[in-house]
């Protein structure tokens, strides 16, 4: 068998650890330039509708054309990116939006959005517009009172026995009417106690101007009258 001297046994070492080193160096390169070449085109003008509970989540599928084509970007899929839309003044309010940090309101406002591609590092820029599509909900409730009584003004009915609520904010008045369904000469009305009925009716709006109508009756309770110094003898 043939003996290597020491300075043949280093080189033929030296040799096999530079192989080693290019192929590692060649792998990382070759890593590092498909992670390079992420390729990632945002959105623009994204319609975002803000839910019941006035919010909303903006995902890496909102904002990116063909998000999950491993040919584009790898990784990919939900942990692959980082999702920030941004105020108006640059603050970054993350990725699920509230009414609490929509800072520049909700009725068809643009915010800025960024997302990064976390191995590659790849930045691309998109937008949405945050809208609010939902109407006043509630249920105005049927209210009484007596013939004495004056019948009660269309706010404070609404204050007191209408019950909306709003998702983002609340709602007003913006219109309204209190209209007469009946009176004493209707002989049902008469049967039951009440000697007139009237109907109250609203639209109401939010700040984004979604409306809703409602709607409830006051009836009006007879009472009979009493004469002052007539006693009754039985």
């Amino acid at each position: 068998m043939k003996k290597l001297n020491a300075y043949q046994m280093l080189t033929a070492c030296g040799s096999h650890l530079l192989k080693l080193a290019l192929s590692l160096t060649l792998i990382a390169a070759m890593n590092t330039s498909a992670y390079a070449d992420c390729q990632m085109n945002c959105n623009q003008n994204v319609l975002v509708s803000l839910d019941n509970d006035c919010e909303a989540t903006i995902t890496y599928k909102t904002m990116l054309q063909d998000p999950d084509n491993p040919a584009l970007c790898s990784p990919n899929g939900p942990s692959a990116y980082v999702v920030t839309v941004m105020a108006a003044d640059g603050t970054p309010i993350g990725n699920k939006l509230t009414k609490q940090n929509l800072v520049d309101g909700w009725c068809g406002v643009t915010y800025l959005v960024k997302v990064k591609h976390w191995k590659s590092g790849n930045v691309c820029w998109g937008s949405i517009i945050v809208e609010d599509k939902i109407a006043p909900y509630g249920k105005a409730i049927d209210f009484e009172i007596d013939c004495y009584e004056d019948k009660p003004s269309l706010q404070y009915a609404f204050q007191n026995y209408a019950h909306i609520d709003d998702n983002c904010d609340h709602a007003v008045i913006v219109d309204g009417a209190i209209s007469l369904l009946a009176e004493e000469c209707d002989p049902y009305l008469v049967s039951q106690g009440y000697c007139a009925e009237f109907l109250y009716s609203y639209t109401v709006a939010d700040k984004c101007g979604n409306t809703a109508i409602f709607e409830h009756t006051l009836r009006v309770r007879s009472v009979d009258p009493v004469i002052p110094g007539k006693v009754e003898i039985k």
